[in-house]
């Protein structure tokens, strides 16, 4: 079967630590399955020592690097962001946490394996200093049933696992700025016309805190 072909869509912003960054980045390129695009929104100015990071990923061809003049907030540089991707299926990813390894490959498998879904993520694991120090754990419902059932009083989605047809999320308006809420906004928007999501029941990401 052929493998279909993929955008990541990925934002930093001038308070991201570069060397987080980079091991975000890194858990991109170290895939399974690699990515045929990673669009990278660097929204508004930032300071030199991100700035030589993200130059020197922006000479890797499988970059394309937008600079926002100014910080325009993460709705809209998801916006941009998106806006920008080749391929059809868009997987996200910040600029601080990390993709474990074989993450778009189990993605790409389920979208093969079920055609009519329009939005896939999965649980993500957290993390204080190393990936390996993990202090908490968030699963979310599998089901597109589930997953629409427990949207009516919260986020059924880690936004940070999330892959999705870019044709289906633009058909709602794509991204939107909502009081820090965006990414909840739009699956609410897909939920409402109808289109299915699925949570695969396995970690992901993992996800820095503290």
């Amino acid at each position: 079967m052929n493998r279909i072909p993929f955008s990541v869509s990925m934002c930093v912003y001038g308070k991201n630590n570069p060397e987080h960054f980079r091991t975000a980045v890194e858990s991109i390129l170290h895939q399974t399955v690699k990515p045929d695009e990673i669009v990278l929104v660097v929204d508004g100015p930032v300071p030199d020592e991100l700035n030589l990071v993200i130059s020197a990923y922006e000479q890797q061809p499988v970059f394309n690097v937008i600079r926002l003049a100014e910080n325009q907030g993460h709705g809209n540089a998801r916006r941009m962001g998106l806006s920008k991707c080749s391929y059809e299926l868009v997987a996200l990813m910040d600029a601080d946490d990390i993709s474990v390894d074989n993450r778009f490959e189990l993605q790409l498998a389920a979208f093969q394996d079920h055609p009519d879904v329009s939005v896939i993520g999965g649980n993500i694991t957290e993390f204080s200093n190393d990936p390996t120090n993990i202090v908490g754990m968030r699963s979310v419902p599998q089901s597109d049933t589930e997953i629409k059932r427990y949207m009516k009083t919260r986020c059924p989605m880690n936004q940070i696992t999330v892959m999705f047809r870019k044709q289906d999320v633009e058909a709602v308006g794509g991204y939107i700025d909502w009081y820090c809420e965006e990414d909840y906004y739009l699956w609410l928007r897909l939920m409402q016309a109808g289109y299915m999501f699925l949570n695969i029941d396995s970690a992901l990401c993992h996800v820095r805190v503290g």
